[in-house]
């Protein structure tokens, strides 16, 4: 078959905010009171700044730092290089209460490897929390607000997310015409979305790639002029 086999979903920022207020309640409930947040980055930013904000209109600071790790290298599947993590602050963690943030847990290799890197810096005790979890994650987290298995489009990954689906449906020689029914139905991408795309592969001057997108923008455009002559409406 044709395109990604993936299930997508494409929360807002309003969205995973109240993912990670469910968190809060969760961390709150529980009685863990943690000393430093650990973000892991790209993903964990954003998870762990909503906690921040709900921690100090609750009427706690908590100090954090962030640690670099990544692993992805395609929609859907992980990469097969080692995972990169950057060093962690020993003096941040040592004989504190921790608390390791990220935004999903997939295989679980990036948030059981940050949980062991706190206890080896000398953390006394190490908790872990993100917004989503996948059932296959062989690492589960203290904390979390959603179960899924699709694949998510995270609001702060929107644009290295859709480059990579519309490089590797072009390099599967998928029709635009068909790439734009993947796009607009499975994924929820929206014209917007892909004339932004299309201005900032630009910049990258990857002529094939803008020709590409542009031919799945006019395919949406078709797309809306037969549900407009239909009788139907279109987002745009």
């Amino acid at each position: 078959m044709e395109g990604f086999q993936n299930v997508f979903i494409k929360p807002s920022y309003d969205e995973v905010r109240d993912l990670a207020y469910e968190l809060f309640l969760k961390i709150r409930s529980s009685g863990y009171s943690e000393e430093v947040d650990v973000a892991l980055g790209r993903g964990g930013l954003f998870a762990m700044r909503a906690l921040q904000d709900y921690y100090v209109c609750a009427g706690r600071k908590v100090p954090y730092v962030v640690v670099s790790a990544e692993r992805y290298s395609g929609v859907g599947r992980e990469s097969a290089k080692e995972l990169r993590m950057s060093q962690l602050p020993a003096d941040d963690v040592r004989g504190k209460s921790v608390l390791v943030v990220d935004d999903v847990a997939d295989t679980g290799t990036t948030l059981s490897r940050a949980v062991s890197a706190c206890y080896k810096a000398g953390a006394l005790k190490v908790m872990s929390a993100v917004m989503h979890l996948k059932p296959w994650s062989s690492y589960k987290p203290d904390f979390y607000a959603q179960k899924t298995d699709a694949w998510i489009i995270y609001p702060w990954n929107v644009y290295e997310t859709l480059r990579q689906m519309v490089e590797e449906m072009m390099q599967k020689g998928i029709a635009p015409s068909r790439a734009a029914e993947q796009l607009s139905g499975r994924a929820n991408i929206i014209p917007a979305e892909l004339r932004r795309l299309k201005d900032l592969i630009s910049f990258s001057g990857n002529s094939d790639l803008v020709r590409y997108v542009d031919g799945v923008l006019n395919a949406y455009r078709g797309e809306r002029g037969e549900r407009g002559k239909n009788g139907g409406s279109a987002r745009d």
